[in-house]
């Protein structure tokens, strides 16, 4: 299996019926299932349990057009539009037939009688899923790899969602007030986690202070097509180029601010060496471009003006989406239905001291921090 594709046996507390979806996939053409069915887990898909499929006759991708990748919602009770699959579905299948780098979709199934919940299915991409340092990149192709990235988010930005037909029907997004929506959505989604934990979970401590600072700072709007949760480990590389071949997990995806997805990308540029997120290797030799490298390509490929004014609000509201996915995911494993096994309190732990970060970045108590930070 190509490096990050690893996939693992199904754990009890997802586990479904694999008679059953092979049963379904054989009635949808373009799969073409030859033989039975089998499926593992990957690692990867916190959040929506993500799952390699394949035939029995062809397995170990002896014939790759027998290999799929399964995204489904999790288990148990779920907030409401959370692990919108169906949301990712769409995205993915718009993008695909205007020529985006995604892998080619093949089916929703928003029956639940099927396997239990929601789900889709795609093509499988073999390729690399790097860390998010490229700690696992050799040094002489890191530059190159990050560079392929940013361009294609820059690529991404200048889609325009009318004209793609995203605003048709059922609007994707609105095309106003990113931000002021995400303030509000930080702040039910956070509420959301602590009710459904029951007790068993506390809101984090910095909360009402960020929320009340991100209000107070805000920038100038701009719209485009945002991933949500650009980073390098969401980008499938070529197998051996620097090259993106499917962007995949837009979950969060929406309509909002094209700076909410750089700064996420850039987030291990200012993570503190001691943070769970790792900090980037910026030493002369590491092969990493610095982060006025990387934002000046950024800018040349989405084709926007060089500085980024307000940098700071934007990098800090990234660490708050973050610390607030971290908190969701301490919830859920309060319940029992976390998509790999953690700790609930050792989450919380993560959330908090993730939570802090970026109150310490937006309040200018943390001016300096790893990493290039000229436009902190």
């Amino acid at each position: 299996m190509s490096n990050g594709q690893n996939a693992v046996e199904i754990p009890e507390n997802h586990a479904f019926d694999v008679d059953v979806l092979e049963k379904f996939l054989k009635g949808v053409p373009s799969i073409g299932l030859k033989g039975n069915l089998a499926a593992k887990k990957f690692d990867y898909g916190q959040s929506n349990p993500t799952f390699l499929l394949e035939s029995t006759e062809y397995h170990d991708g002896a014939d790759p057009s027998q290999r799929w990748v399964m995204r489904k919602k999790p288990p148990g009770k779920l907030i409401k539009g959370a692990h919108a699959v169906e949301r990712e579905y769409r995205i993915m299948e718009t993008l695909g037939k205007v020529g985006f780098e995604v892998p080619t979709m093949h089916v929703l199934c928003e029956d639940n009688d099927v396997i239990g919940t929601p789900f889709y299915i795609m093509e499988f991409c073999e390729g690399r899923i790097v860390a998010n340092t490229l700690e696992d990149v050799p040094k002489s192709d890191r530059k190159a790899a990050m560079f392929a990235m940013v361009h294609t988010l820059g690529d991404l930005h200048k889609f325009d969602p009318t004209e793609i037909g995203l605003m048709e029907g059922k609007p994707y997004g609105k095309l106003t007030g990113f931000y002021e929506r995400q303030i509000a959505t930080m702040k039910r989604t956070s509420e959301a986690q602590v009710a459904a934990a029951k007790g068993k979970l506390s809101q984090m401590a910095r909360m009402d202070d960020l929320l009340q600072a991100f209000a107070a700072n805000m920038p100038d709007d701009e719209s485009a097509i945002v991933h949500g949760d650009f980073k390098p480990d969401n980008n499938i590389l070529h197998p051996t180029e620097a090259k993106v071949i499917g962007l995949i997990d837009w979950e969060l995806s929406t309509i909002g601010h094209p700076l909410s997805d750089l700064a996420n990308f850039t987030l291990p540029y200012s993570s503190p060496p001691d943070h769970f997120y790792g900090s980037i290797d910026l030493s002369p030799d590491s092969g990493i471009p610095s982060l006025d490298e990387l934002m000046q390509e950024y800018c040349k490929a989405a084709g926007r003006p060089y500085p980024i004014p307000n940098w700071k609000f934007f990098v800090a509201f990234a660490w708050l989406r973050l610390a607030v996915i971290l908190h969701g995911i301490a919830a859920r494993a309060t319940q029992g239905v976390a998509s790999q096994a953690v700790s609930g309190s050792d989450m919380m732990v993560l959330a908090e001291s993730t939570a802090e970060l970026s109150w310490k970045i937006i309040s200018g108590e943390l001016p300096l921090i790893a990493g290039d930070t000229s436009k902190l």
